[in-house]
């Protein structure tokens, strides 16, 4: 069995190198909080990193976005 191990990025800020925000993935950040992400661990939405797409919004690939306001109840698509 082979166990695959990814080490949490890292920024450097006023000479100070602290962890990228945990919801960044492995390729690093440009600062310390979930919008200063080059990538995301798992969604985008609204310029930051999330664990999960919000209520009343829908994933497509890595991105979240917002429903219709015609839609009651969430949707699964744009329209």
């Amino acid at each position: 069995t082979t166990t695959t191990t990814t080490t949490p990025a890292f920024v450097l800020s006023d000479f100070v190198c602290s962890p990228c925000h945990e919801e960044c993935s492995v390729d690093g950040c440009y600062g310390e909080t979930a919008k200063e992400c080059f990538h995301c661990e798992h969604v985008l939405y609204n310029e930051t990193c999330l664990p999960g797409c919000p209520e009343n919004t829908f994933r497509s690939q890595s991105t979240c976005f917002d429903c219709d306001n015609s839609c009651d109840g969430g949707c699964v698509s744009f329209g």
